[in-house]
């Protein structure tokens, strides 16, 4: 994300111009290093050391279910429950090995199942039944594409801290239009101890 300031009069609030670069997070965070960008939004379970960050909003993994599940009236799932059944999981990296390694953490070893770099895929198969997901936050609306039910649920087991955060370059200038971007994240998309469900 590339944040330029605009000039304004002496009252005016500095308008921002982004250009927007989207791609997995170590791909963005390589291009924060290289200078190709002046910030970049991500979860901080992916963040690399040495860069600066703001926390923008508190995230929690969830399960993502087909509405038939034999589990779907239950409003929280501990993962050793689905030990059985295949996982439908991003095949984009880092954030793959982050949903496999907290399975793992909760004593879940994923079952081999589909891997897919598209979110929507990942939803239409879940709803087709053939298989479960993991995924920080919920999409608006509980229906896919092709108007297939999904459900989502809380995952009962004790899961690390994640959140949303704003990255830039340790040490790097705070510009005026970064900051001014900052504190737009922070006013339009944080949830202050509360994670987006």
């Amino acid at each position: 994300m590339v944040a330029q300031g605009s000039p304004g009069g002496p009252h005016a609030h500095p308008a921002l111009r982004l250009e927007i670069a989207e791609g997995p997070s170590d791909e963005l965070q390589q291009q924060l290093a290289d200078g190709d960008i002046d910030a970049c939004l991500l979860y901080s379970a992916h963040l690399r050391r040495g860069l600066d960050h703001v926390r923008i909003a508190p995230v929690r993994l969830r399960l993502m279910l087909p509405a038939n599940h034999r589990l779907a009236d239950r409003d929280e799932i501990a993962l050793a429950e689905l030990s059985d059944e295949p996982a439908i999981l991003t095949s984009l990296r880092p954030a793959r090995d982050l949903a496999e390694n907290l399975m793992r953490h909760a004593g879940v070893e994923p079952v081999a199942g589909w891997s897919m770099a598209n979110v929507e895929t990942i939803r239409a198969m879940v709803a087709r039944g053939l298989g479960y997901s993991v995924l920080v936050g919920r999409p608006h609306g509980d229906r896919t594409y092709d108007g297939l039910p999904l459900i989502y649920r809380r995952i009962a087991d004790e899961l690390p801290e994640n959140a949303v955060v704003l990255a830039c370059v340790r040490g790097g200038q705070t510009t005026a239009a970064l900051k001014a971007l900052t504190d737009f994240c922070v006013r339009e998309f944080g949830e202050a101890g509360r994670p987006v469900q």
